[in-house]
């Protein structure tokens, strides 16, 4: 083919000459070009927004409260800004320095077995540990860690939490506890705490010889470990009134295991912290069975006193209807005899003996009335009499 020649385009695109195998390799060579350039170009975006999200990670990881530290075979690579300046001290001394330096004396060999075997098993477990700080004082944390790559390695990441307030606070309360159980250690009865859930979380030993067992053995527990559920039941349903009704209850009840029987009061009432809110129960129980068996007898006493009361007016409101219904003949046969015109010495004897009658019969009537006065049924009634006639007849049936 000549230089000024003209050649037919469909001889050009032709695969079998050499002209159209030629035109195809070019073709083929600028799209892979281009799809090459592309490549290039979104790789490099790709790695600037890559480049943008790890600074922007980093940054959001110097800015976290906890220590985050990154560590490889043993030396810390990477730690975040709380990691050293929160324990005074500066980066350098940090990063390529070995991981124990950094923790207690007591417990590298729990960090060093523990790391050991979580890398083994690829799962790490939460565990507390102490750091040293520059000035050489512990710094309580709890270890959360993963598997990481950094930095096309394989590394541990480890998340170190500060629980030094959380220490302080169950030192205290340990403290305070130990207050408490001195406390209820002395009083003389059975005394306990609950929480919300029914769980005991002090008592003294009092309470605990109840179960034959130690506050140690019951701490932790509900009624439910320790009770018959019939009985457990019972107390549940007690604690929720308490709860509900945020106020103090009071019952007493038999204990049915001893045969002498056995009373036991108690008080339950809630525990309500400053906002308001019931977080808790307490109790107190004491023996009542001496007091409870001297009401008991007080009780049969005042039974007995009221059945003798009651047949000592029975017998009286027998004998006085008996004794009424012949004193009542001989008032009647004395007034029969005194309006027959007897002798006048018959007439002061009838007399007398109408007078001494009818005085007998008010004596009887007055019995019967101390009786009702026991019983709280006495009448009052206004009634005339000649007081003169009276006090003659009393002397002349006292002459007698």
């Amino acid at each position: 083919i000549r230089y000024n020649d003209t050649y037919p385009l469909e001889k050009i695109m032709d695969k079998n000459n050499e002209f159209g195998q030629l035109s195809k390799l070019t073709l083929d060579f600028i799209k892979q070009k281009e799809s090459l350039e592309m490549e290039i170009k979104n790789k490099a975006r790709h790695e600037k927004t890559l480049r943008i999200s790890e600074e922007k990670f980093r940054e959001l990881i110097n800015q976290m409260p906890e220590y985050i530290v990154v560590h490889q075979e043993g030396r810390i690579v990477y730690v975040n800004e709380a990691s050293y300046t929160k324990l005074g001290f500066i980066k350098e001394e940090v990063i390529n320095s070995p991981l124990l330096n950094f923790i207690s004396k007591k417990d590298r060999e729990k960090v060093a077995k523990e790391i050991r075997t979580d890398k083994e098993e690829h799962e790490f477990k939460d565990f507390e540990m102490s750091i040293i700080e520059a000035e050489g004082n512990p710094h309580p944390v709890i270890v959360r860690s993963s598997l990481i790559t950094y930095e096309e390695n394989p590394a541990i990441m480890s998340v170190l939490i500060d629980i030094t307030e959380r220490k302080r606070f169950e030192n205290e309360l340990i403290k305070s506890k130990a207050g408490l159980t001195a406390i209820l250690d002395n009083l003389p009865y059975s005394a306990w705490l609950k929480d919300k859930n029914g769980r005991f979380v002090a008592m003294n030993k009092t309470f605990a010889a109840f179960y034959n067992l130690s506050p140690e053995e019951i701490e932790g527990k509900t009624d439910f470990e320790l009770c018959e559920p019939k009985e457990a039941i019972r107390y549940e349903e007690l604690d929720q009134k308490v709860i509900e009704g945020r106020k103090r209850i009071y019952y007493e009840w038999k204990n049915p295991e001893i045969k002498e029987g056995q009373w036991i009061e108690t008080f339950k009432f809630p525990i309500i912290n400053s906002k308001g809110e019931v977080i808790g129960i307490t109790g107190i129980a004491r023996d009542i069975s001496e007091s409870k068996l001297k009401q008991l007898e007080l009780i049969k006493a005042k039974e007995d006193a009221d059945a003798a009361n009651l047949a000592k007016q029975q017998f009286l409101s027998m004998i006085s209807h008996e004794v009424r219904n012949q004193l009542n003949a001989i008032i009647v046969l004395s007034k029969l005899l005194l309006v027959e015109s007897p002798k006048p010495e018959q007439e002061d004897n009838l007399g007398t003996l109408n007078f001494s009658a009818e005085h007998l019969l008010g004596l009887i009537n007055d019995m019967l009335d101390f009786s009702k006065i026991e019983a709280g049924k006495i009448d009052f009634i206004d009634s005339e009499f000649n007081i003169r006639e009276l006090l003659i007849n009393l002397m002349y049936s006292f002459s007698l």
